[in-house]
């Protein structure tokens, strides 16, 4: 080590034995407070973290030297997607997986893995002279965390915001669990737009339909036009068959169907597709799966079962090729979604999931939006946007990196129960059934709850 760099430590070695850095909530100062955005679990911190923790300690550094007791908070991120990504990587070149060393001993080990990250995030934050309370550090997986989750939890679920249930969700395929949009990232990609026929029920006449998912037709339950349109008009109320099952689909008009499209007409697959999913809710409409959760085709797809759906969007397309349904194909220019932790591309699907309701959340929030600066003012408008079109938020994820739900289910009934908090227990309350107690750090040992 060069005496440049021995001089900066032994002087950071002093300050933090001196307690320069610890906010003290005694003091007669006035206070002022920062949080260091924690970084995620998931490697080295990069150029990007040093501009902006170097940043923050310039500020709380001239804040103490204008008279303020400072609060620097620091902390670190679980992020249990991308780190399960980035964990799972690490097993696969020693040719193990989740499956192999099971739940137990995958976490001892990612436990392990996590202390690495770690030490050599404090080396990096200490090189750099970052004047955090150390003392205070947040990692998001503490049980001090873990309990103001479950407390959360049941405020939320007390106030009706909570419920499980079946519903579509963007699903990744390689990570096996749902994400939300923020967990996405979209890739422009060129694609095939395909034309496929769709011949009217007692007739030789068809309704075109455009899609870039030929692999999903073996789910459509129906076909939506937009009102009024003249070319479809005289279809409104007869039924046209799937091309590639036989299955008739009833056609009826929507005025979500997006006028500017290319065919003006939709084909409905509402166990693929967050608006289709919707029009088939308003109209009572099957719900099939041509796709299932790794990513590979259903039974209901004949001879293409197990397939890659990428394998089978073109298996399924010449099919329909034989079988004279396609008019044309043109390239297509589009935003795919991916999951931003594998890239893989994100399925829609139905799944039952814990969901957060947040309309009312958002009326709250746009109630408030006078109340606050924004620059530019824009942003003001962007959110809102967001607000009055946000849907019901999918909190569950199917890892084993994060904090469980804090809900039993009965081993006869199978009902779900919440968790309330009496006396410095954790209580599971059971309406007509047993209760059962925990402390909280043996919660997550409750395995069977009993009927009376």
């Amino acid at each position: 080590m060069a005496d440049n760099q021995r001089n900066e430590q032994d002087w950071y070695n002093f300050w933090d034995k001196k307690d320069y850095f610890k906010a003290n909530p005694d003091s007669q100062k006035k206070s002022y407070s920062l949080l260091m955005p924690p970084p995620n679990l998931t490697g080295e911190l990069h150029l990007g973290h040093a501009m902006q923790h170097a940043i923050l300690d310039v500020i709380a550094r001239f804040k103490r030297m204008q008279g303020f007791d400072v609060l620097l908070l620091p902390g670190v991120d679980h992020a249990g997607i991308l780190f399960e990504g980035t964990f799972n990587k690490v097993l696969e070149k020693q040719g193990l997986s989740k499956r192999k060393l099971g739940r137990e001993e995958w976490l001892k080990r990612a436990w392990e893995f996590r202390d690495e990250i770690y030490k050599s995030f404090h080396k990096t934050w200490t090189v750099m002279g970052i004047s955090a309370d150390w003392e205070r550090e947040v990692f998001t997986l503490e049980p001090k965390i873990q309990q103001a989750v479950f407390e959360e939890f049941k405020r939320f679920f007390d106030e009706d915001l909570l419920y499980k249930d079946a519903y579509i969700v963007q699903w990744c395929p390689k990570c096996g669990t749902a994400i939300e949009d923020l967990e996405m990232e979209y890739q422009e990609r060129s694609e095939n737009l395909y034309f496929v026929k769709y011949k009217i029920e007692g007739s030789d006449e068809y309704i075109e339909i455009t899609t870039v998912r030929p692999e999903t037709i073996y789910a459509d339950v129906a076909i939506a036009v937009y009102p009024n349109h003249p070319k479809f008009r005289e279809y409104i109320g007869k039924n046209a068959g799937n091309p590639l099952t036989g299955r008739l689909l009833p056609i009826f008009e929507d005025k979500r169907v997006d006028k500017p499209c290319f065919s003006n007409t939709l084909k409905i697959t509402p166990g693929h597709d967050l608006l289709d999913y919707e029009i088939g809710k308003d109209r009572n409409l099957e719900i099939l799966h041509a796709i299932d959760k790794t990513g590979k085709m259903t039974e209901l797809t004949e001879d293409l079962i197990g397939i890659k759906a990428v394998e089978a969007r073109k298996l399924a397309f010449e099919k329909l090729e034989k079988l004279d349904a396609v008019s044309k194909v043109e390239e297509y220019k589009h935003s795919v979604p991916v999951c931003e932790r594998c890239k893989t591309v994100v399925e829609p699907l139905i799944s039952t999931e814990w969901f957060v309701k947040t309309k009312p959340l958002a009326k709250k929030a746009l109630n408030s939006l006078d109340k606050i600066n924004f620059l530019p003012e824009n942003y003001r408008k962007i959110l809102a946007d967001w607000y009055k079109e946000i849907h019901d938020w999918s909190i569950s994820r199917s890892l084993w990196w994060g904090h469980r739900i804090p809900v039993w289910y009965c081993e006869k009934c199978n009902k779900a129960h919440k968790v309330g908090k009496g006396e410095g227990m954790v209580v599971s309350l059971i309406i007509g059934h047993e209760a059962i107690l925990a402390q909280p750090h043996l919660l997550f040992n409750v395995d069977i709850l009993k009927c009376l």
